[in-house]
């Protein structure tokens, strides 16, 4: 096995004693050319140890958020209740508060799963780049 690149033995050994890695979990220049069906079955940069410390990090992020929105209660409100009269139709919102109104939003609920029909309804008020992240499991369905 050859070396990641950019890493020495000796911070290799580390790695992979640190954080439980097995050598064939590591990515190095053989790597990429394994066959499709044994790339499939490997895990990168992956352990038991390193997912637990990613839940750890993940569950510190949403006490983050929590205490963000608790410090900020009565901006966050007011946020909210506005976000849903705009996806209601029951106000129009200037251009420039709409982000504002969305991050809010995706600062109390940071993941949203709707069916792509109904994408438009539920962001009607979204312009383009404004989603940081967006899992498409209906790929099938969306022309590029």
């Amino acid at each position: 096995m050859r070396n990641p690149p950019n890493l020495s033995i000796r911070q290799l050994e580390y790695i992979i004693g640190c954080y439980c890695l097995a050598h064939k979990d590591l990515v190095d220049a053989d790597f990429i050319s394994l066959p499709m069906d044994e790339l499939h079955k490997r895990m990168p940069y992956h352990s038991a140890q390193i997912a637990q410390l990613r839940s750890e990090i993940f569950l510190l992020s949403i006490e983050l958020h929590q205490h963000a929105i608790m410090a900020n209660a009565k901006h966050v409100r007011n946020n909210l209740n506005l976000f849903f009269e705009m996806l209601s139709g029951y106000t129009s919102v200037q251009e420039n508060i709409v982000s504002n109104l969305w991050s809010t939003f995706f600062l109390c609920v940071p993941v949203v799963s709707t069916t792509l029909a109904s994408v438009s309804r539920l962001f009607p008020n979204k312009e383009k780049d404004q989603i940081g992240w967006l899992l498409i499991d209906e790929a099938g369905q969306a022309t590029p």
